[in-house]
């Protein structure tokens, strides 16, 4: 599996795949998928706490052309490989919320993604 400072993450491949945060004493602390792995690191949600990872590394697998040909739903499968890759490795840092993520509230309070947005607070 090809891996790469997390620092040089602009040079990862513009392909559809399933990626590994982690560094040598933690290999897998985060696992994501992404139809494009160069643009999905360019701006990452948790680019902060993977940066502030001592030797932070990027490890990846590109979905293969071959397999690409014979996928009906792109996104449904990254979605299954990613779950498995969460339940084998049980990445510590998927469990965790995302940092300065923006929360939903409507007029009778929080809310999931399923229901009406009517306002929403950063904090």
């Amino acid at each position: 599996m090809p891996v790469l400072p997390y620092i040089q993450r602009q040079e990862l491949p513009a392909k559809p795949g399933i990626y590994y945060i982690g560094n040598s004493s933690s290999p897998v602390m985060y696992v994501g998928l992404s139809r494009n792995l160069k643009s999905r690191h360019i701006n990452h949600h948790r680019q902060g706490q993977f940066e502030g990872m001592e030797n932070a590394v990027i490890r990846y697998r590109v979905v293969p052309e071959d397999f690409l040909a014979t996928i009906s739903d792109l996104t449904e499968t990254l979605r299954k490989l990613e779950k498995q890759a969460i339940h084998h490795y049980k990445p510590p840092i998927n469990d965790t919320p995302i940092p300065n993520q923006a929360k939903f509230t409507t007029v009778h309070g929080p809310t999931g993604a399923s229901q009406f947005l009517l306002f929403f607070k950063i904090k």
